[in-house]
């Protein structure tokens, strides 16, 4: 079985509405399931995902790609406040 890479360089963008979320694409990975607050929110095939959101909360996402021979890899974070503008992984203040 091989082993996917967590994603590398995740990163976002965000407005009152939408968090746009972008990653290199992991070589040997056929898809990347996305969770946002500890909750699943979707799987994708592509290295990028929009999510809607509602401005002033906090949204904490976190990215792991998967393969067809069963095997996750670890996760990548990024959080963003909606009230904010971009923040780099993990950034929001307590």
């Amino acid at each position: 079985m091989a082993i996917v890479s967590a994603p590398q360089n995740l990163a976002g963008s965000i407005t009152s509405t939408n968090a746009a979320l972008t990653w290199d694409a992991v070589p040997g990975a056929d898809g990347y399931n996305i969770y946002v607050n500890n909750n699943y929110l979707t799987t994708t095939l592509t290295n990028a995902y929009t999510d809607e959101i509602v401005d002033g909360n906090v949204y904490n996402y976190y990215v792991i790609a998967f393969s067809s021979s069963g095997t996750n890899s670890d996760e990548t974070e990024f959080s963003a406040r909606s009230d904010q503008l971009t923040l780099p992984e993990s950034a929001v203040p307590d």
